[in-house]
């Protein structure tokens, strides 16, 4: 079975019960790295997400995977939250930030105005790009030419206190 081919079976798998439990899937990964195989399952959802939460979910999560053992490598299971900076990788993802004062950072492939990174709120996308406010300026950049898109946290008060 192929690396995609597990991820969208993970995925028809496990996101009537991640729903069930009141979250959102964010994103199913199947990788290898110098520690082995993993499968990694984020979550997301507006309010927090405590380790009780992610212990109750994985726990369900972990029961169905052994129960279908479609996987036929050995692997470890990763369930964690999406986190407060994330990648965004589909229009559902984008559509989350839309509108909201979250910084978006796009970095590209190859430089465009002089950089290959810019940083703005999400105003706008479609199927080929996207548009960001960059302090008072728009830039559009297709998705071609990005190679990653961030949402990344914004400290709005002081918390050194």
């Amino acid at each position: 079975m192929t690396r995609k081919e597990i991820i969208e079976r993970v995925i028809k798998l496990v996101s009537p019960m991640v729903t069930e439990e009141g979250f959102e899937l964010w994103q199913v990964d199947y990788y290898k790295d110098p520690t082995g195989i993993n499968l990694l399952i984020e979550i997301d959802r507006d309010e927090k997400i405590s380790f009780d939460d992610l212990s109750v979910i994985n726990k369900r999560i972990n029961d169905a995977l052994d129960k279908a053992d479609f996987i036929a490598d050995s692997y470890s299971l990763e369930v964690s939250s999406a986190g407060l900076e994330r990648e965004l990788k589909t229009k559902e993802h984008l559509n989350k930030f839309l509108g909201t004062d979250t910084t978006i950072v796009v970095k590209l492939y190859a430089p465009k105005d002089d950089s290959k990174q810019f940083e703005g709120k999400l105003i706008s996308f479609d199927d080929d790009s996207i548009e960001l406010l960059c302090g008072n300026e728009e830039k559009k950049i297709s998705f071609k030419e990005a190679a990653s898109i961030k949402a990344e946290l914004t400290l709005t008060e002081d918390i050194s206190e």
